[in-house]
């Protein structure tokens, strides 16, 4: 399939990712938890979705799950500074 809609997955990916975005914007880290989960399923090689999920957990004060998802998003791309800065904050928060 060609165009603007090539790969199913990933755009369930993204969609989930976006959901996940605005929810936790709202402050709903554990529905936002959720949205990002699903969009690993449907694209686990994707940092962002990692990263987002560990952020949510660190916000409910689940600082074990949140330096697991910062880990796993490093080790899809060891450039996400912001993953770093989650290990660093689930050190000194502990």
């Amino acid at each position: 399939v060609t165009g603007v809609y090539p790969n199913v997955e990933l755009n369930l990916s993204r969609i989930y990712l976006e959901l996940g975005s605005c929810r936790s914007a709202t402050g709903d880290y554990l529905g936002a938890e959720l949205d990002f989960s699903r969009a690993i399923e449907f694209n686990s090689s994707a940092a962002l979705p990692y990263l987002l999920r560990g952020n949510c957990c660190f916000m409910r004060g689940d600082r074990g799950r949140a330096r697991e998802m910062f880990e796993r998003a490093l080790t899809i791309d060891p450039s996400l500074n912001d993953a770093r800065r989650g290990l660093v904050l689930c050190r000194t928060d502990e």
